[in-house]
């Protein structure tokens, strides 16, 4: 399937609708924003690998979350993640400001060093709806499928991504995201960049 942008509205499980432009990533990071000054709890371990997943997917904080691991969506979904995820996130944040601060070449545009696109799932348009399939567990970690479509028009796009956490003190902890179409949620979600001050086509 040809990847590309679309305006079109995407509909979701409980009949949330989901649309996938600058606009929809700009509301979603306001309603974060607002929701953290609010103190209004984010996602929240589960006492089963199955329930956080569900959890974590039933909310548009990250269900929809593109382009950037923002300050506001890792806050939000702080709770979910262990200490591993929530420090490489931290590296992450301080990496990308680095970046940020070096010198640019004028004429060219500034790009991230990170894949754009969704940054829970793998089809970069998105999806339009998931099912969490059951756990397969060894000790304290735990692989849950989840299953993901995409449909525009009268076509479907399937794929599943695999989830993996780890269970502290009884509960269920994100701990990455390996995709279908290749890399995990880490190491896109690692800034990686040569260096230099110009940015390379």
């Amino acid at each position: 399937m040809e990847c590309h942008r679309v305006n079109s509205e995407l509909s979701r499980k409980d009949g949330y609708q989901a649309q996938a432009t600058d606009d929809s990533e700009s509301a979603n990071a306001s309603d974060l924003r607002t929701k953290l000054s609010r103190n209004v709890s984010g996602p929240q371990p589960q006492m089963t690998p199955e329930g956080t997943i569900q959890t974590l997917f039933n909310d548009n904080g990250f269900f929809n979350k593109r382009y950037s691991h923002s300050t506001e969506t890792i806050q939000y979904i702080r709770p979910t993640l262990t200490s591993s995820l929530k420090n490489h996130f931290d590296k992450s944040e301080r990496d990308l400001a680095d970046w940020m601060a070096r010198p640019q070449n004028p004429a060219m545009p500034q790009r991230p060093p990170f894949p754009e696109g969704p940054l829970f799932t793998s089809n970069y348009e998105g999806a339009s709806s998931f099912s969490v399939k059951p756990a397969v567990i060894k000790g304290d970690y735990a692989e849950v499928p989840v299953d993901l479509e995409y449909i525009e028009g009268t076509n479907r796009y399937r794929w599943t991504d695999t989830s993996i956490l780890r269970r502290i003190d009884l509960k269920w902890y994100l701990d990455d995201i390996r995709f279908e179409e290749g890399g995990t949620l880490r190491k896109n979600t690692t800034v990686e960049y040569d260096g230099d001050s110009s940015v390379s086509e």
